[in-house]
């Protein structure tokens, strides 16, 4: 995840490249957030172990969870990345959840991106 991008005085180009994208980036990365979208668990691993998380609320536009874990031995196959909004009472995912698609290494960059 990116928080902040640093670029040249009046432009859009990086001060730093962010480098090539590996044809097997979404193998390579483990994301540490996950959920199960048909059981509205939300699955956090940390430290070698997953913990499971169950939802307190939900509204229109996110699901409240409990900072209350569970440590699980793992979790379902079909889960989601995301990247939830941590507070002290509790944890939130933004509806909807958009899932993240390994990109075809195939499709080459267009002519004017950050990257260059």
């Amino acid at each position: 995840m990116i928080l902040w991008m640093y670029t040249q005085p009046n432009s859009t180009t990086l001060t730093t490249p962010l480098g090539q994208w590996h044809a097997s980036y979404s193998q390579d990365y483990e994301w540490a957030w996950r959920i199960h979208e048909p059981t509205q668990t939300l699955y956090h691993h940390h430290r070698h172990v997953w913990y499971e998380y169950r939802t307190l609320r939900q509204r229109l536009n996110n699901w409240l969870y409990s900072p209350h874990q569970v440590p699980q031995a793992r979790i379902p196959a079909d889960t989601t990345p995301v990247t939830p909004k941590l507070n002290k009472s509790s944890i939130v995912i933004a509806l909807p959840i958009v899932p993240i698609i390994a990109a075809d290494p195939a499709v080459p960059l267009p002519d004017h991106t950050l990257y260059q």
